[in-house]
């Protein structure tokens, strides 16, 4: 079994070619047919279980590969890889592979699922004690009648340090916009046998109970990129929910940098904070038109329609701008080797172990929620400052939730994030309802808000009645970290 390590960037065809005719990549590449085929049971048991299975054909010889997710930081790729020969289009399965132990009689049922073609060009970089392997692939995933076009580069770290990997990375995309991949071409393949999704919500981190609070940030962060970039990808076309969805990765990314600032601060982290706020408050724009639209009076539908169309252009030009393409970068450098972890000051905060650090941040966040008090004789912004809590709150019990796996503690668990979501609905719904005068403002039709009543008293004093009880159940809701 073997580690590697790569950053994967996603190119434009034009891109590619840039790429290639520019000075970057010096001498003749090799070129390589690559043809691979994935195997899997046919409920997928082999994906589930985070491992993907191929053979691969290329100058005539046949390679099965088995590939483990690992830890993934955005399109930073750290995997447990076991390869062998093998003599024909049949994967081998023994005992040097975790396969039987996991599927069992399954076994048998193991079949090809979809295929990938791609044409790669392959460069080979070595610079002092640096030496990087870059591979240009370009081609096709095909599972029955779907295919989705591959344009990509690999950068491979053969010897050196990561940051060699990003230095690189930064090269590239001053050639050419290059965005972080956060796809294996797997992933693309069983993605093309599924439902076609039209938005990605946040999945289940996986914590291991011997993780160190470093090592649950860096995972967290990985995890709130990739449904950042999965979401960014669907946005064109006014899909208001990949926008929400893009738009709460980043929040929960925000909210894991304020988590475990004590662990992760040095003196990058104010500008990367900085710089995820910015984007943000990029995407609300769009965002909060959404929200307005679907609770406006019809006679202002028309006019809110086309501030939302400039405001969806501006966050696509935001988003493939070089502002947030160096963000990415910078953020998934700084977290697998910023300074951050080189810092002596909070050496003992960072090799905390998980439970411990999560047990003491869920702590703190629900004693400052317990402090509101009535929610009744909060103004409008008293109550935002509530709901940023109790989101941050929610945030980190999603975070740490599989740290604490009894079956007790599940059901706490259950039952606390039931009662947190409830508050942050009603305290969401007021909170709406108080920024759209502010939103009409800024889209020109601030003369509606005289006019129009968008909450009457008495709504508005039955969803404060609705919050207060969701508060007040979420106060009594036993701790599931205990």
């Amino acid at each position: 079994m073997a580690k590697e390590t790569e950053l994967k960037l996603a190119l434009t065809s034009q891109g590619a070619r840039d790429v290639q005719e520019s000075c970057l990549l010096l001498g003749k590449p090799k070129s390589i047919e690559l043809h691979s085929t994935y195997f899997d049971t046919p409920d997928h048991l082999l994906s589930k279980a985070g491992l993907s299975l191929r053979i691969r054909h290329s100058d005539g010889t046949r390679i099965q590969t088995l590939k483990g997710d690992g830890a993934a930081s955005a399109g930073l790729f750290v995997r447990s890889e076991w390869e062998r020969s093998i003599d024909d289009d049949r994967p081998m399965i023994d005992d040097t592979t975790p396969i039987p132990t996991l599927l069992g009689e399954k076994v048998r049922e193991i079949g090809p699922i979809f295929e990938v073609h791609v044409h790669r060009k392959i460069w080979d970089i070595q610079d002092n004690e640096t030496h990087i392997e870059v591979a240009l692939d370009r081609g096709e995933v095909v599972a029955g009648d779907r295919r989705e076009p591959i344009c990509e580069i690999e950068l491979e770290l053969k010897a050196g340090v990561p940051s060699d990997l990003f230095a690189w990375a930064r090269r590239i995309d001053a050639i050419a916009a290059a965005q972080l991949g956060v796809l294996s071409k797997a992933e693309r393949g069983y993605r093309l046998r599924g439902a076609m999704a039209r938005s990605f919500k946040a999945q289940p981190i996986s914590l291991a109970i011997d993780d160190s609070a470093e090592t649950a940030f860096q995972k967290i962060v990985a995890a709130n990129v990739r449904q950042f970039r999965l979401n960014e990808a669907l946005i064109g076309v006014q899909n208001t929910e990949a926008l929400h969805q893009a738009r709460v990765g980043l929040r929960r990314l925000g909210s894991a940098l304020a988590i475990f600032k004590p662990v992760v601060i040095d003196a990058d982290y104010p500008k990367i904070r900085e710089e995820i706020r910015w984007l943000i408050g990029e995407l609300g724009k769009a965002r909060n038109i959404d929200v307005v639209a679907s609770m406006a009076p019809a006679n202002l539908l028309n006019q809110l329609e086309h501030a939302r169309a400039i405001a969806y252009l501006d966050v696509i030009e935001t988003l493939g701008s070089a502002r947030t393409r160096t963000l990415l970068i910078n953020l998934t450098e700084w977290v697998v080797s910023g300074e951050w972890l080189l810092n002596n000051e909070t050496r003992e905060k960072r090799q905390q172990a998980a439970d411990v650090y999560a047990r003491g941040v869920l702590r703190q966040l629900r004693k400052k929620l317990k402090k509101s008090g009535n929610l009744s004789a909060c103004d409008d912004e008293q109550r935002h400052e509530v709901r940023k809590t109790a989101k941050k709150l929610r945030f980190a019990s999603e975070f740490f939730a599989s740290l604490f796996d009894s079956k007790d503690t599940r059901r706490r668990h259950k039952r606390f994030l039931g009662a947190l979501e409830k508050l942050q609905d009603k305290l969401g719904a007021l909170n709406d309802f108080a920024m759209m005068p502010s939103v009409l403002e800024q889209v020109g039709l601030g003369n509606y808000t005289q006019s129009t009543a968008f909450l009457s008293t008495s709504e508005k004093a039955q969803l404060l009645i609705a919050a207060t009880d969701a508060y007040d159940d979420l106060v009594d809701a036993k701790r599931f970290w205990k």
